[in-house]
């Protein structure tokens, strides 16, 4: 088995593990969270907009009893009524059903997001292994289900044993209403027996978020080992580097040993940087860079310079600018047309030269 199975996971998360984990889906949250947010903002606007759906609960009602007290109408006009009623509730109902959709979406945003992800809902043979199975129902996860579980049955049980026990005689008395009456009593009793299970529930499921975020973090750790596989991934293998790095600069050198003896003159910083510069009127349009180095490979560019005999000019702010701003092979930009004719122009009177400079 690989090594790492057997190293123990101690270290955090980097952010690249848990971009990883969250492009497949795997997040802390809480379902049940999530439901009782959904329950006590229903429980909110249902409060709020009791008296709308009192109100129309009672036009369909008084429809339904002149309907049915009414023996003058057809099969037609039966299903005219029922057509009628149908749409009647989709109207009381649809906007709360529009929100109660809203919230439901908004309750998993705030847990972890904006995510879009089907990675969970892909087929995998694993998750109907019997063993696999098995380990989970003895699993602790499990058994936090089944405490979670237990919590809300007895805390739920005995809010309602005790709401009901407080609001037996007053529903014995709704015998002597009217049918609105009684509805509308109900309704109310049920918003508020609905508000404290919503509050019990809430609480739970907040320690139930708690600990799935406990177990994620805990999921999710590293060994010491994946730190430094994830370090080659993200930053390199050293060796590797190393390597490329010794390859570039054997490919710089050879280059340099090239291009350089064709020099009309180099520029430095006068340390760390070195620039070749090559202009012939015949074939070119304005001077061009045909090598430039740093550190060893500009000390390189100097030493080959000095063996060919080709002038080192000074010049620490053309160097930088030549260094930066101009890629090998390329012509020089024409802000630098000025300054660097009269580098040339004062290394061909060096050589004695007399020679048009741009």
């Amino acid at each position: 088995m690989p090594e790492e199975q057997f190293e123990e996971k101690t270290e955090k998360p980097t952010p690249r593990k848990r971009e990883e984990v969250r492009k497949r889906g795997e997040v802390a949250k809480s379902r049940d969270l999530s439901a009782s947010i959904v329950l006590l903002f229903s429980i909110f606007i249902l409060w709020l907009i009791i008296n709308y759906f009192y109100t129309n609960i009672n036009i369909i009602y008084q429809k339904s009893i002149n309907v049915i007290s009414s023996r003058l109408f057809h099969s037609d006009d039966i299903m005219a009524f029922i057509k009628d009623m149908s749409l009647m509730f989709l109207k009381i109902i649809s906007p709360f059903m529009l929100f109660v959709f809203i919230i439901a979406i908004f309750s998993n945003i705030i847990q972890i997001g904006f995510l879009v992800s089907f990675e969970q809902i892909r087929p995998n043979l694993s998750k109907i292994n019997p063993i696999a199975g098995f380990k989970r129902l003895v699993s602790l996860n499990a058994f936090i289900e089944f405490l979670k579980s237990s919590l809300n049955i007895i805390f739920i049980g005995l809010l309602a044993y005790l709401f009901i026990k407080k609001e037996l005689v007053r529903v014995i008395g709704l015998s002597n209403m009217e049918v609105i009456s009684v509805i509308k009593n109900i309704l109310y009793s049920g918003l508020k027996l609905s508000l404290k299970c919503g509050i019990v529930i809430m609480i739970i499921s907040i320690l139930d978020y708690a600990y799935q975020r406990w177990q994620f973090e805990n999921k999710i750790k590293m060994s010491r080992l994946e730190l430094k596989e994830e370090f080659k991934k993200t930053e390199g293998d050293p060796l590797t580097k190393s390597r490329i790095k010794s390859l570039q600069l054997q490919m710089a050198r050879k280059r340099i040993l090239q291009e350089v003896p064709k020099a009309d003159v180099v520029i430095t910083n006068p340390v760390h940087i070195a620039v070749a510069i090559r202009y012939s009127i015949e074939t070119m349009n304005a001077p061009q860079v045909i090598a430039k180095g740093k550190g060893l490979i500009a000390q390189k560019i100097k030493e080959i310079a000095e063996k060919y005999q080709i002038p080192i000019i000074e010049d620490r702010e053309v160097a930088h600018i030549l260094y930066n701003k101009v890629e090998e092979g390329q012509e020089i930009p024409p802000f630098l047309y000025k300054a660097i004719a009269e580098i040339l122009a004062y290394v061909y009177r060096l050589k004695g030269k007399v020679k048009d400079v741009i």
